[in-house]
């Protein structure tokens, strides 16, 4: 639907999805049109941050750091293009919440985040080490 919405205003859309899944849906939707692409200068961007590409999540297979995420939305960002970013997979909620303020950081041009996260009433879920970012699993 936000592609669809944007299409009124755009002339292209470039769907990018850093999630583990495949955007089979989107795909599907788009697949007889040439406004959504992957191999063309856009002139919108709608990007799908799941999170369940980071180490340690409980469905996903990938070893994404947060801050290997968070590239990901920093490199988009510097296209200068109208950005829609979207939520979606993570199955590991507390790196999802560490993830998507970090990448809300980076999309406020706040880059100085301090990693020792604040306490506040869902402190515990954060432990032991009660940080930002976190380690990838050893391979």
């Amino acid at each position: 639907l936000a592609i669809l919405e944007l299409l009124k205003y755009h002339n292209r859309v470039l769907y990018i999805d850093i999630d583990v899944h495949h955007g089979d849906g989107v795909e599907e939707a788009f697949y007889t049109t040439n406004k959504v692409r992957e191999h063309y200068r856009p002139d919108a961007v709608v990007l799908q941050c799941g999170a369940d590409s980071l180490a340690h999540d409980k469905l996903g297979t990938h070893n994404t750091t947060i801050r290997g995420h968070g590239a990901c939305v920093q490199l988009i960002k510097t296209w200068g293009l109208p950005l829609m970013i979207l939520g979606g997979g993570g199955y590991t909620i507390n790196n999802v919440s560490r993830c998507w303020a970090y990448e809300t950081g980076i999309l406020c041009n706040y880059t100085n985040i301090d990693d020792n996260l604040p306490v506040n009433d869902y402190y515990e879920y954060y432990g032991p080490d009660f940080k930002l970012h976190f380690k990838p699993l050893e391979l």
